[in-house]
């Protein structure tokens, strides 16, 4: 394996770590705010904070998504064979 590929590799999993993180964190948020009862703090600004919460949590997921997709691409690239030396071909 070249240097290259494993520090794309580094760069990848610590990306998807990351963002696992953070899904972990705004999940917890998103909990928190379920399980305050009734009469803490404004109901309606629980709500709007709550939803805004979960759009942030699929925008990130819809990210993490594109983001397995292009590690899976570069993957595929990688393991292809190279092509061949078209001056070697010629000459």
């Amino acid at each position: 394996m070249t240097i290259a590929f494993l520090m794309f590799m580094l760069v990848a999993l610590g990306g998807s770590a990351i963002l696992m993180a953070a899904f972990g964190w705004t999940f917890l948020r998103i909990r928190r705010l379920e399980n305050h009862g009734p009469g803490q703090g404004d109901p309606h600004h629980l709500l709007e904070r709550m939803d805004a919460l979960k759009d942030e949590l699929a925008g990130m997921q819809d990210e993490f998504t594109r983001i397995t997709e292009r590690v899976d691409f570069t993957e595929r690239l990688l393991e292809r064979p190279p092509p061949p030396d078209t001056e070697a071909e010629k000459g």
